[in-house]
């Protein structure tokens, strides 16, 4: 009885030693693994800015394009209105001003200008 009450003296002894350091020991692997989670966490947080910053840049990227084509746009808009006034103006210049008149032939007859000849023998030719 004597062997197994020092055995068991033994043994609180022995758990009262590891328990303070398996604590200690679970205390500083939880340090570590939130070290680790924060690491991976501020990571991740980078890739995101990252991404973030390359969208925006994107995104002034296109719309500087989408300004590019609203003045080209407006640009030819203002084109189209004045060759449009301009084709509106020639007409109603046609149309308010006297029909012009047709070229006239000349008096001569130009059938007076023609010699004929006719040719009575065909040995001649």
């Amino acid at each position: 009885m004597r062997f197994t009450q020092s055995w068991l003296a033994v043994n609180v002894i022995v758990v009262s030693m590891i328990l303070p350091s398996s604590s200690w020991a679970k205390s500083e692997l939880d340090l570590r693994i939130t070290r680790l989670e924060n690491i991976v966490h501020n990571e991740i947080n980078i890739g995101l800015l990252n991404q973030l910053e390359a969208m925006q840049q994107e995104i002034r990227e296109l719309r500087g394009k989408i300004e590019e084509q609203q003045n080209a746009l407006q640009a030819a808009n203002q084109k189209q209105e004045k060759l449009f006034l301009n084709l509106d103006s020639r007409i109603g210049n046609l149309s308010t001003n006297a029909p012009l008149p047709m070229p006239q032939k000349d008096p001569v007859d130009p059938a007076a200008d023609v010699e004929i000849t006719v040719l009575t023998d065909i040995s001649d030719f």
